[in-house]
């Protein structure tokens, strides 16, 4: 069935095969060395999963693969958290806020309400 891939992985020991050539260029990063000292920060797509180590890199793909280009990210420090809609992002700074809802039973504290009651059920 590989046999059949056009484009293989050239690393030693490796032999995988893919259909595309984007893919085996994804590929190839898990190949690459990773320096212990540089912070590993990685861009998630909110919509498909896809995982990106540059912010502009994800810019692009919200453009070319859903057709938005503005992202809403958490200001709060080591969040990262990003949103196509602006009301996702209010919602979600809420979590970094004060826990003012809890449940009676077990003490558990929420930021939001609906939050609470999700616990609850």
């Amino acid at each position: 069935m590989d046999e059949n891939k056009s484009f293989r992985c050239s690393e030693d020991g490796c032999g995988k095969a893919f259909w595309f050539k984007a893919a085996l260029k994804r590929h190839m990063n898990t190949h690459k060395e990773v320096d212990p000292d540089e912070p590993t920060i990685s861009w998630g797509c909110s919509e498909c999963c896809k995982v990106f180590a540059k912010v502009e890199t994800l810019r692009r793909h919200y453009k070319t693969s859903h057709g938005s280009v503005q992202i809403y990210t958490c200001e709060v420090p080591d969040c990262n958290q990003m949103f196509q809609r602006k009301d996702n992002l209010t919602r979600h700074a809420a979590s970094h806020g004060d826990n003012k809802h809890s449940c009676e039973t077990c003490g558990k504290s929420f930021a939001r309400k609906d939050a609470l009651t999700r616990h609850k059920t």
